[in-house]
């Protein structure tokens, strides 16, 4: 009667920490913010960290000028989350409850089912060796990322304001594998009849987006308003990542940290991956809105995008759309109908793609 979930599952916690700061005056404020968070699971090996630091400053220069800068950091650690996740789950679930993990003299049962299909085909060992307090394998991945925007506006005349914004991204990410060889008194669960194999890669994206924001509103003679908005976007991104792998390596306290120092038994278990890819995008825009009344709307947009995604012959394409709107509720005829506070009629069209 060998209930193995009850044996491999161990009490797991999570614990969250956040302390936030703002303030300010009339023509500033600020805010600033950090963050704590640790979790592991009920499988051995398995757990994730993450500190967060947020930042965030908006001030008034003169009458006509305002800025603003902010940044989100995330600094996370994993452990074992490329490989024990999947297999000791369905071995668990799918082993027999009419066999036990151990011998009579209390030591580990290394092939408690007794299929020889099993040990020889399949290459699998008892799921209790992970409870090893020294496993002998390393699975760790760290990831570093920030976001930065900062923006300007000027009121230029009034009703005139230029605005613009800047953003910029960065991310980068490093894991680490090492499995050890099966040996004959150490086990190992993840490489069962294998050499040990060790593992290790880099990869970074970085980007940014620039926009340049002209905005007019005016309202003329009471009962004409017009609201006008022209964009210009520039956007790009790149991204690359390599790793190195050596399989049945001499040298087990290598590890992953220094592959130089490695010896493959066999030179044709090398491997050397990597990969880079880059996209731009430009984006032209214009909207404008017209109101009569406050009942009596108009609004047309062109938009023009170009991306590096797409041959240079096939490259740019034309977005336009427009739309008419009634405000019905407005209407002297609605207004005493006390059941209707919101009535409006709109008919649009546009033209759109991905």
């Amino acid at each position: 009667n060998t209930n193995w979930q009850d044996l491999m599952y161990k009490s797991s916690f999570r614990t969250e920490h956040n302390l936030s700061l703002t303030g300010g005056s009339e023509k500033s404020t600020f805010a600033l913010g950090g963050g704590y968070y640790k979790e592991n699971t009920v499988l051995p090996g398995e757990d994730f960290t993450r500190y967060t630091f947020r930042a965030a400053i908006d001030g008034q220069v003169g009458k006509r000028i305002k800025v603003g800068l902010s940044t989100q950091n995330i600094f996370s650690y994993s452990n074992g989350s490329q490989f024990v996740s999947g297999s000791p789950l369905f071995r668990m679930m799918a082993m027999s409850p009419l066999v036990s993990p151990y011998f009579d003299d209390g030591s580990l049962n290394p092939t408690p089912w007794g299929n020889l299909d099993d040990i020889n085909g399949g290459g699998r060992y008892n799921p209790l060796y992970l409870l090893d307090e020294n496993p002998g394998w390393i699975d760790r991945v760290r990831r570093i990322r920030t976001f930065n925007s900062a923006y300007a506006e000027v009121e230029i005349l009034d009703g005139l304001k230029y605005r613009a914004n800047l953003g910029v991204n960065f991310a980068q990410q490093f894991n680490g594998t090492f499995i050890p060889q099966d040996r004959p008194l150490q086990p190992s669960f993840f490489r069962a009849g294998q050499g040990n194999t060790a593992r290790v890669g880099n990869g970074e994206t970085n980007g940014y987006t620039l926009e340049h924001i002209l905005q007019y509103d005016k309202r003329f003679k009471e009962n004409h308003t017009i609201s006008a908005t022209g964009l210009y976007s520039f956007q790009r991104s790149q991204s690359f990542d390599n790793f190195v792998q050596k399989d049945s390596i001499a040298e087990d306290f290598v590890k992953f940290y220094n592959l130089a120092l490695s010896t493959p038994i066999n030179s044709n278990n090398t491997f050397l991956g990597g990969g880079e890819s880059s996209w731009s995008l430009i984006s032209y825009m214009a909207r404008v809105n017209y109101s009569f009344k406050e009942k009596y709307l108009l609004t047309t947009t062109y938009r023009r995008d170009g991306s590096s995604r797409l041959v240079p012959t096939n490259r740019w394409f034309d977005y336009p759309a427009f739309s008419a709107g009634w405000l019905l509720s407005e209407e002297s005829f609605i207004r005493p109908i006390k059941e209707i506070n919101l009535l409006k009629l709109r008919v649009g069209w546009g033209k759109t793609s991905n």
